[in-house]
């Protein structure tokens, strides 16, 4: 609004892509139980989803479920994407994502002519956007379309994972048919897009989404449950939702990239309060200035095995004797091979095919998705998801901008925003605890 009173104006079309979890999924086939509500919103509506949270969890489970051997639709039952900008302007009806952008960006001239929503199922593994729904297909169409009504080249704009497709197109896009791509040619992306803006992009992935297929268990769930959390167990608990969340292959395609080289370093990682000042103390931040809330700490008393600090005598900075932070740390009382089954699986071969087993109270992000893609949810090899993470074809690496460079596109810009002293997940703690009997009366 400000900006339309000093007279900006649209210019450029647009094109807005969401992220994980905030488009509207729609139920066009299904079982007895949910057909019901059929062209409704199973994921996206907090109406529906109380509905089902008390009286049948396990019918919803099923349907947002992905066949773990395909990675596209279970047998008998259809879930897609809602379309336009209703899509995802609004998460479960009243938590605002993109409704304040789509309104400003209205109030300077844009409107449904030369600007759109490209939603999609945000379950999928990319390459199976393409190959089941032809997302990309229609992203290159309506990119092209709107370059051609309007001579001018588009904006894309995109939140969170979003930004990750974003990366696989330009590399789909640019790639010749016959090598899987979408035939464009190397100058599509020069001729067609003008700027790229990503909104929070986890381009190196997430950290999240290692206890999400590991335990079934990640902060946004714990701080959307809440009060809730001991019937939520009970309903639909860790269990089914690491079940639920195995056969999703965007997890796995999250998951992050680079190993220890990036993720392993403990920059941002302390594991005790060393000094008589109680102050927190870090290799590499001045003591005085250290805020407990921008450091993660990894156990219990911060005292962890895998890190072991030095306080030199003028305070001012740590020594570390191991550089290595752990990227999962268990407790004394809790081996990483709780599960009877992840025992026999790990003393009979190891991870990684070679005999290897990471050490029992420490794990680094190279032996958390290891020991993933080695379970793989109880699926073995079959299990389409992990694809995206195992030994794979290089077309399914075209979202590591590690793997895959950028396109070559002189003339377009970019630009990232992300937030600034938000708490984010970047180390995690196991610790054994007891089940609250109260559920049980």
């Amino acid at each position: 609004y400000i900006l339309a009173q000093q007279g900006a104006k649209a210019s450029n079309p647009v094109v807005l892509i969401p992220g994980f979890i905030t488009s509207g999924l729609e139920l066009w086939a299904g079982e007895e139980c949910a057909k019901r509500h059929f062209r409704q919103r199973l994921w996206g509506s907090f109406p529906i989803f109380i509905r089902f949270f008390s009286t049948d969890m396990k019918c919803w489970s099923r349907h947002l479920q992905l066949d773990p051997i395909t990675g596209g639709d279970p047998e008998n039952i259809k879930l897609r994407s809602a379309l336009g900008f209703e899509a995802a302007d609004y998460f479960m009806n009243t938590y605002w994502v993109w409704d304040k952008m789509i309104e400003n960006l209205a109030d300077v001239g844009y409107d449904s002519s030369n600007m759109m929503m490209m939603s999609y199922d945000w379950r999928l593994s990319f390459p199976m956007l393409e190959k089941r729904d032809g997302y990309l297909t229609k992203l290159k169409v309506n990119i092209e379309a709107f370059a051609k009504t309007t001579g001018m080249p588009v904006v894309i704009a995109s939140h969170s994972m979003g930004s990750q497709i974003v990366l696989y197109f330009f590399k789909w896009v640019t790639t010749p048919e016959e090598l899987g791509g979408g035939g464009g040619g190397e100058d599509w992306v020069e001729k067609n897009c003008a700027k790229f803006v990503n909104i929070a992009g986890p381009m190196l992935g997430v950290p999240k989404a290692v206890p999400a297929l590991l335990s079934g268990e990640m902060k946004d769930t714990a701080a959307l449950f809440g009060p809730m959390g001991n019937v939520m167990e009970r309903l639909f608990g860790k269990k089914d939702r690491r079940e639920l969340w195995t056969t999703w292959g965007s997890l796995w395609e999250m998951l992050p990239k680079g190993g220890t080289d990036i993720w392993g370093t403990s920059h941002d990682i302390i594991t005790s309060v060393l000094n008589n000042d109680e102050e927190l103390v870090s290799k590499y931040h001045n003591s005085a200035s250290i805020d407990d809330h921008d450091m993660v700490c990894l156990d219990d008393g911060c005292s962890s095995s895998a890190i072991e600090h030095i306080h030199s005598k003028d305070g001012s900075h740590l020594e570390v004797q191991d550089s290595l932070a752990s990227f999962i740390t268990f407790n004394d009382e809790l081996t990483s091979f709780e599960n009877e089954s992840d025992h026999l699986l790990l003393d009979a071969e190891g991870i990684g095919n070679n005999g290897y087993r990471p050490n029992d109270k420490a794990w680094t992000i190279n032996d958390a998705i290891a020991f993933l893609i080695k379970s793989r949810g109880g699926y073995g090899e079959s299990l389409h998801a992990s694809r995206s993470v195992s030994p794979r074809p290089e077309s399914e690496s075209w979202n590591n901008p590690l793997a895959t460079p950028l396109p070559s596109a002189p003339s377009m810009k970019m630009y990232c925003l992300y937030g600034v002293g938000i708490e984010t997940e970047r180390a995690y703690y196991y610790r054994k605890t007891m089940p609250d009997l109260n559920i049980l009366n």
